[in-house]
């Protein structure tokens, strides 16, 4: 039914014959009802119907196609996200595609005024792509993300936040001047090493973001080694260490990291 005796291939199938869908869940929809057939009389008289409407309207279903090819893979973009591993740009495509989902319950109800039939069974297939709130959220998380949104949650810099590669900028005016202070912190960052590299006479050490970690200090082994820890800041704490360099994380980043989580739990709450 789905693959070929001899060869196990999708083509020369069943499936690969009548196959006409044009997205991935169309597809998966198909191959599931070959394999398990309706035994409703209900059900297949409806879908007959439904078949019948499209035949009999060959510019609507043209246009219904060109629409779904819009249309991502819903059903795994939102499993994704209710297993919490989605990225930004997984929302934005779920977004996108229930947009375009309005879009297709829109014209079949032109469709549907356009057969002037009393039940027409279409109906229920139009009411069951419409849900206000859906598009509602649908619209808000289409006009916050930037385009397009990033398909991984980007490595952070010195002094960024999340907010500022994934919230649109403009989306929200309070967000904006929250978001405003982040060259503060690079400048804060920047004036922390430099004091350091005085202090300890180490032109090399450089403050970086680390994921996990936040913002630690990293020092060349060598100047490590030559280094008694009697020399280093108390306040200095080994973190990670390889055959090259070796981080630090410091209590005074610790501090800054702690107010910049806060302001980003008050940016996205």
């Amino acid at each position: 039914i789905v693959k070929t005796i001899r060869h196990s291939r999708s083509e020369g199938s069943l499936f690969w014959a009548v196959n006409r869908t044009v997205t991935t869940m169309g597809a998966r929809l198909l191959r599931n009802w070959l394999l398990k057939p309706t035994r409703s009389l209900i059900e297949i008289r409806k879908r007959q119907e439904l078949v019948g409407v499209m035949v009999k309207s060959p510019i609507a279903r043209m246009t219904l196609r060109k629409e779904l090819r819009s249309i991502f893979d819903m059903e795994r973009l939102a499993s994704r996200i209710g297993n919490g591993i989605a990225s930004p740009r997984d929302v934005q495509c779920l977004a996108r595609s229930v947009l375009s989902v309005r879009q297709l319950g829109s014209l079949l109800r032109s469709l549907e005024f356009s057969m002037d039939v009393v039940d027409s069974p279409i109906a229920s297939l139009r009411d069951s792509l419409i849900d206000r709130r859906l598009i509602q959220v649908a619209e808000e998380v289409v006009e916050s993300l930037v385009d397009p949104a990033p398909s991984t949650f980007p490595k952070l810099g010195v002094g960024d936040s999340y907010s500022r590669v994934i919230i649109r900028k403009g989306f929200d005016e309070e967000l904006d001047r929250l978001r405003g202070g982040e060259a503060e912190r690079k400048l804060e960052i920047q004036r922390y090493e430099a004091m350091k590299r005085k202090d300890l006479g180490l032109p090399s050490l450089k403050v970086v973001h680390v994921q996990h970690l936040g913002h630690v200090v990293r020092l060349p082994r060598v100047s490590v080694d030559q280094m008694s820890d009697l020399k280093l800041p108390p306040s200095f704490t080994r973190v990670a260490s390889t055959k090259a360099e070796v981080r630090f994380r410091c209590k005074e980043l610790a501090e800054l990291q702690h107010q910049w989580d806060q302001m980003d739990g008050l940016i996205f709450s």
